[in-house]
């Protein structure tokens, strides 16, 4: 279990990070359309999403009379559903300011880094009672990563549709 999610996070954030290299500075910031985001504003809200992760996995933990992976498949279904179009909760709305493109990659790496030492050293099937998830309630560390990985994989696809329509490729 903890050797997939650990490969699966490795491959989603290398992707991610792969599809953000292929945006120059001079088109990171540029939004494809009105009203949609730029891959500078996917990044940031990317970085919004996971910077907090390494702490939220210190929090105090319970353990549930329940399956540690029981919101996987309702995880994969919301974020893995590329016809609907996701509402990002008010904290990690990114701005509307131009992001330097290397040091918001660097931010995100390091990130990473963190999310990674912790999906090694942490018991994933224990709850996090403390911060519920939306509309899901209480998850574990494990689904936690899940929800990383599927939310990195959604954005990795948005990150290449903005690439072809900002390079008219």
């Amino acid at each position: 279990m903890k050797d997939i999610t650990h490969q699966q996070f490795i491959q989603s954030s290398e992707n991610f990070i792969t599809a953000l290299e292929l945006f120059t500075q001079e088109n990171f910031n540029i939004k494809p359309f009105d009203k949609s985001w730029s891959a500078a504003q996917v990044a940031e809200h990317i970085f919004l999403s996971v910077k907090g992760l390494p702490q939220l996995f210190e929090m105090p933990t319970t353990e549930q009379p329940r399956d540690y992976a029981q919101h996987l498949d309702t995880l994969r279904k919301i974020f893995l559903n590329f016809d609907v179009k996701l509402d990002a909760p008010a904290f990690i709305i990114p701005s509307d300011k131009d992001q330097d493109k290397t040091s918001l990659v660097e931010s995100l790496r390091n990130s990473f880094k963190e999310i990674e030492t912790a999906v090694n050293t942490k018991d994933l099937t224990q709850v996090i009672a403390d911060v519920p998830f939306p509309t899901i309630g209480p998850m574990s560390r494990y689904e936690w990563v899940w929800f990383t990985i599927f939310h990195l994989q959604r954005h990795t696809k948005q990150l290449h549709e903005i690439h072809r329509f900002v390079t008219n490729e």
